[in-house]
């Protein structure tokens, strides 16, 4: 039975669960028709969704193709012993090396995922009893998700049988889906305006957290007198206009930054450097600035492809979420969300400012000797920043985009490599610690250690107590927030009037 069952989510995830382009497209289409609309309007909808997220994926493709490889070369050009922190390169080293090395197989990965995604929906449909609104259907992260932490458990727990590590992955997976993506509900409601829709990414808790950040400071503002300056308050004088356009402003700022990696990697150890672009004896100064440049221009690509899909997308969510979930609100991938920020310019600034914070964190451990060194890969690096910037400059401006992209660049390195230490991660050289679980691995390694089931146990229930924490400090708004985003507007005007 096991084996049928593990057959048929093979299929399902292989060719549409983890497709995500093709997973959006249908739950498009699926929401326009319970939307009523003509058959053909849900068609067109559904092929604008699916081109749509097609295109923004090759942008975000030819991003991480062109900039892992150089941050992947700084390790190996200065020897570093270092772990990488990336999903793709982590899950190729989790399912390639670190399960066979324990004994185990990426079917036991393909399990957790499939019986977690259930036990998630258990939670979302009886939400009046563990408070939780929201569903994760991007089957992309729950992927990556469900690889990272049955590995970290198997390694954590290496005593424990395959049946028991299903068991305990597809509990863990399932409930902190759902308690990571409730706790972004009124943020992501707040950055659309209602779209009905919710982050189910990776750096969940920062993005709450930024965004919660963002009302204190615009409260503390309002009663001092003061403004909060976002990007669009930045008139650039004489020249320095010209970092008023998005993309020569990203052209700039990326020449800088990444030009002055790619020189300290050097020509002759970048030609050695699989997958990198550079031929020994070509132009080096061509190569820096051709290599650049790519960033601006998948920028454009990634820009275009979020304008075709995320007006489909917010129509049929809303209907997805009142019809078919019951105001249960769908987690879909962070991309989803940069298509709500005024000035393309946050994306830009958030990146940069935590990769900054992330690279010189970095160099610290290496000058340090730091036995838990981590080299943070280009996917947590842009989409951790970039969307964490989105929930920072929403609420709190520019002041709070630097504080929290500073503050994410040293848990996403510090915490996130002293998790990897702990679990065991250090030793194979790849692990997938963007923010959420940076920031929450290093006390789950030490319980899981040194507590087994107890420590799993502890775990489980402190994440199920947060919804419950949520819903008793926020009766009056809590289910408003998800089911009715203009009643949540009202009450909250109320109370600060």
């Amino acid at each position: 039975m096991l084996n049928i069952l593990n057959t048929a989510w093979r299929w399902f995830t292989a060719n549409i669960f983890t497709q995500t382009a093709i997973f959006m497209a249908l739950l498009v289409l699926i929401g326009l028709l319970i939307a009523k609309k003509k058959w053909y309007e849900a068609l067109s909808g559904m092929l604008k969704a699916y081109i749509g997220y097609s295109v923004f994926s090759v942008a975000s493709g030819g991003m991480t193709g062109t900039f892992r490889p150089i941050l992947l070369g700084i390790r190996d050009a200065f020897n570093l012993n270092a772990t990488v922190s990336d999903p793709y390169y982590g899950m190729a080293t989790m399912n390639g090396t670190i399960l066979p090395t324990l004994g185990r197989t990426a079917s036991l990965t393909a399990l957790a995922m499939l019986f977690g995604f259930f036990i998630s929906i258990g939670l979302a449909l009886l939400g009046k009893i563990t408070k939780i609104r929201t569903l994760n259907v991007a089957g992309n992260c729950l992927n990556a998700f469900s690889i990272t932490q049955v590995c970290a458990i198997a390694l954590c727990c290496n005593w424990m049988s395959d049946l028991e590590v299903i068991i305990a992955g597809s509990i863990f997976t399932g409930v902190s889906n759902c308690v990571y993506s409730n706790l972004t509900v009124v943020a992501a409601q707040s950055l659309t305006d209602g779209a009905g829709m919710v982050v189910g990414h990776s750096q969940n808790i920062m993005d709450a957290f930024a965004f919660w950040l963002g009302e204190r400071m615009e409260k503390k503002a309002k009663k001092s007198g003061k403004t909060i300056k976002y990007m669009d308050d930045l008139a650039m004088p004489g020249w320095l206009s010209i970092f008023n356009d998005i993309y020569v402003a990203a052209a700039i700022v990326m020449f800088l930054f990444f030009g002055i990696i790619i020189v300290a990697i050097g020509p002759a150890r970048l030609a050695e450097i699989p997958d990198s672009g550079y031929v020994a004896g070509a132009s080096f100064v061509m190569y820096v600035f051709t290599t650049t440049m790519k960033f601006p221009l998948y920028m454009v690509i990634l820009t275009t492809g979020l304008r075709m899909f995320v007006s489909e997308l917010t129509v049929a969510f809303n209907y997805i979420s009142e019809k078919v979930l019951g105001g249960v609100l769908p987690a879909v991938d962070c991309a989803c969300f940069y298509g709500f920020v005024n000035n393309p310019n946050v994306l830009t600034a958030g990146f940069l400012v935590g990769s900054i914070s992330m690279i010189a964190c970095t160099i610290i451990g290496a000058l340090l000797n730091l036995p838990f060194i981590i080299i943070m890969g280009f996917i947590p690096m842009f989409f951790d920043n970039a969307t964490i910037a989105c929930f920072a400059h929403c609420k709190g401006g520019i002041k709070n985009l630097v504080i929290c992209n500073l503050l994410t660049g040293v848990i996403d390195v510090i915490l996130g490599g002293i998790g990897c230490f702990i679990m065991g991660f250090t030793q194979y050289g790849g692990a997938g610690m963007n923010f959420d679980a940076a920031l929450t691995f290093p006390v789950f390694g030490l319980l899981w250690k040194n507590l087994g089931w107890i420590g799993f146990a502890i775990i489980i229930i402190v994440m199920l107590a947060i919804p419950q924490i949520q819903y008793y400090t926020h009766k009056d708004t809590y289910w408003s927030a998800s089911k009715d985003w203009e009643k949540y507007k009202e009450t909250v005007a109320s109370k600060e009037s």
